[in-house]
């Protein structure tokens, strides 16, 4: 009987770990979407001061609308 208590009991620990982990890896996953999210507003907004600061409000309405060449802009004023 012992032995059939510590199976359903090493099941229940290995279940626990399982649903342990997957809630961790949920988790990680969210704060890593917000991260980036946060790096992406941030590199944009970078983009459109510089942008405005030099006159070149056409290149901010395109780059609004073209991820290629944003990525050109991102590459010539050097935003990582």
């Amino acid at each position: 009987m012992s032995e059939v208590l510590e199976q359903i009991e090493q099941r229940g620990i290995k279940i626990g770990m399982e649903k342990g982990m997957e809630k961790g890896r949920a988790e990680g996953m969210e704060k890593g979407r917000a991260e980036g999210m946060e790096k992406g507003e941030n590199k944009l907004g970078t983009l459109i001061d510089r942008l405005l600061r030099l006159g070149r409000s056409g290149d901010v309405a395109r780059a609004a609308t073209d991820s290629e060449y944003r990525q050109q802009l991102y590459q010539e004023f050097q935003i990582a």
